[in-house]
């Protein structure tokens, strides 16, 4: 429908429908819930496909409406392929808190962004972008990213944020896409691997955007890509990282020499990194 997250129907074959179970006594969970909530898409025994799974989203008494848990499990069975559930322009309920995927593909659609406050808990190969699409994390708490992730756009404007890597796991930003992690003066977002001392990977194609500033990366080899420049910011363990301290009013002049019109383009600023809120900026006429 047009009132949350949706399946369309392709193929024949209808996509599964929307559960959103919301407890409303404080203190209330799902933990004594031994039974199954599922919503899964039709299928046809003819040329093994299904269509997208639904979606069960699941807010307990103590969480508010955008931290509940979006589970998309299609229950495909083996050999089948299914269309995926995606997030598109209708779509109303796009912040959640945790993100479970099973059996299933979630996409988000082009120009699109789906906000999680919660762990990432969601198959590499199960997880699509296209391009302008991306996720942003959001809220208090760390969140757990526990497969690799690819993404055109992975973005965290959340001071104090801690966003926690599995050991050896590899976030990948496509070409034109955007890595836009930036904390304030005031605290830090925070990048790093589950276990100290274990590297995350991290790879950043070459016309990719990026802009971070005030962060504390830990444990994070980055040489699969561009090198990552921040500002402000924090580095243990790291490697392809570049950190430059910036003085509060500084003036950064726009130059072009990109070759584009990209705001966050370091080749496009004579200080070669994107502007923060707090520069004096520049551009001729």
């Amino acid at each position: 429908g047009d009132d949350g997250l949706s399946t369309i129907v392709k193929n024949s074959y209808p996509g599964g429908g929307r559960i959103a179970v919301w407890l409303t006594q404080p203190g209330a969970t799902f933990d004594d819930y031994t039974g199954v909530t599922v919503a899964y898409g039709g299928r046809g025994s003819q040329n093994k496909a299904a269509g997208g799974a639904g979606t069960v989203y699941l807010k307990t008494g103590d969480q508010s409406e955008t931290e509940g848990t979006l589970i998309i499990d299609n229950q495909t069975p083996a050999g089948y392929s299914c269309q995926p559930t995606e997030i598109g322009p209708n779509v109303t309920d796009a912040a959640v808190g945790d993100v479970i995927v099973r059996s299933a593909v979630l996409k988000v659609l082009a120009g699109q962004r789906l906000t999680v406050r919660g762990d990432w808990d969601v198959p590499a190969n199960a997880f699509v972008t296209e391009p302008t699409a991306g996720l942003v994390f959001a809220g208090t708490g760390a969140c757990h990213v526990y497969n690799d992730l690819n993404v055109s756009d992975f973005i965290c404007q959340t001071p104090g944020k801690e966003i926690v890597f599995g050991d050896g796991t590899t976030l990948t930003i496509a070409a034109g896409g955007r890595f836009q992690v930036e904390g304030d003066t005031e605290q830090n977002v925070t990048l790093r691997s589950e276990t100290a001392e274990t590297p995350w990977l991290l790879v950043v194609d070459a016309s990719a955007a990026q802009s971070v500033g005030q962060v504390s990366v830990i444990d994070c080899d980055a040489t699969g890509g561009a090198q990552i420049s921040t500002v402000n910011s924090t580095l243990t363990r790291t490697e392809n990282w570049k950190n430059t301290i910036v003085v509060v009013g500084q003036t950064v002049t726009w130059t072009g020499n990109a070759g584009s019109s990209t705001w966050l383009a370091a080749a496009n600023w004579d200080v070669e990194r994107a502007p923060l809120a707090t520069d004096r900026i520049v551009i001729a006429p």
